[in-house]
């Protein structure tokens, strides 16, 4: 007689054994023909032929039932009563004939039809990108983003590139929190130290370039719904400040500063930088732009100036109506630039 006391400790002790197992009955289950027609005929048919791809839901079935399934009736059900169900419901367990069996009006959530598929059930996921297959606690492809319908509001609330000025306006609000408006700023003992007499209220750190920069993507990054990264982008290895890239279009945002700090030794105050350096920084930005389209065949959609004004005395910034722009930059100028407006950064009282 079989001892499957043996075997139950076999597996204990070789755990990959045990999951190579599980992989096994997984892709038995995923090829098995009639999944894969379900999958990419009648399933992925009706998805495509659902006007509201936004609106996830789920249909299940037991594993018992797959060479069972009808699929002339399948596709009358689909177009009938499924159809009719999912306008008050949004996960449906149905027989081998997708008539249903039970249905609920659940909010979808990861775990919910995970745990479906743990109990010998086909779970298929109808998200906005398509449909995934959910079998013994796994998904397949995973082509979607979003399993939790939570998830995806909260990822709407978010800002997208093309309110980035909106963002940034956010963004002045939370650098006056406190824990966070000081990391910016030389100690006031420090300047006080270097400049007895009316010390500065808003030097900087030194270099402070990173710290801006650091503390900007990563608030972007938790305010936005793309990723920002620090990248070596050019040919040359100069680096771009901020880079991001949505729906095949990359985008850059180069990062400047007006004001103060200390300088590396913290034995005196750099020279004041002033609008010469945001005049600059168009400059600098056009031709990171004109670099990345003629010499690396980059889609860049659009290249953003972001200055931080750290001044003592925050007068508006002279870009000289921009006349400095030279030919050969003009068109970048005109199609792909940005210049957002200046962040106000003084330390708080």
């Amino acid at each position: 007689m079989f001892d499957f006391s043996e075997l139950k400790k076999y597996l204990k002790e070789n755990p990959e054994e045990l999951l190579a197992i599980l992989d096994s009955e997984r892709l038995s289950i995923l090829n098995a023909p009639e999944v894969k027609l379900l999958h990419g005929k009648y399933l992925t048919d009706f998805w495509n032929e659902r006007p509201n791809k936004q609106l996830t839901y789920v249909l299940f079935f037991s594993e018992a039932l797959i060479s069972e399934l009808d699929f002339d009736n399948i596709k009358n059900n689909l177009s009938g009563t499924i159809t009719e169900t999912l306008k008050f419901h949004r996960a449906i367990q149905v027989d081998k004939d997708f008539a249903v069996v039970a249905s609920s009006a659940d909010e979808i959530k990861h775990d919910f039809f995970v745990d479906l598929s743990n109990k010998n059930n086909v779970v298929f996921f109808f998200g906005e990108e398509g449909i995934d297959v959910v079998v013994r606690g796994k998904i397949f492809p995973r082509i979607n983003v979003f399993y939790d319908e939570a998830d995806r509001i909260q990822f709407l609330k978010k800002y997208h590139i093309s309110n980035l000025q909106a963002c940034l306006k956010e963004y002045e609000i939370y650098i006056k929190e406190p824990g966070v408006n000081e990391a910016f700023f030389a100690s006031k003992n420090l300047v006080v130290k270097i400049k007895p007499v009316n010390p500065p209220n808003n030097t900087l750190h030194n270099k402070p370039e990173k710290i801006l920069r650091d503390n900007l993507i990563s608030f972007l990054n938790r305010n936005t719904q793309h990723t920002f990264s620090k990248e070596n982008e050019l040919n040359n290895q100069r680096e771009l400040d901020l880079y991001t890239e949505v729906d095949g279009k990359k985008y850059l945002i180069e990062v400047k500063w007006l004001g103060q700090s200390v300088n590396d030794n913290e034995t005196d105050l750099t020279q004041k930088v002033t609008d010469v350096s945001a005049r600059k920084g168009v400059t600098q930005t056009l031709e990171y732009i004109k670099h990345l389209f003629e010499e690396m065949n980059f889609n860049i959609h659009c290249g953003f100036l972001c200055v931080f004004d750290a001044r003592e005395v925050k007068n508006p910034v002279n870009y000289q109506s921009f006349g400095f722009v030279t030919p050969d930059l003009l068109p970048y100028f005109k199609k792909h630039f940005i210049k957002l407006e200046e962040i106000p950064l003084s330390r708080n009282p």
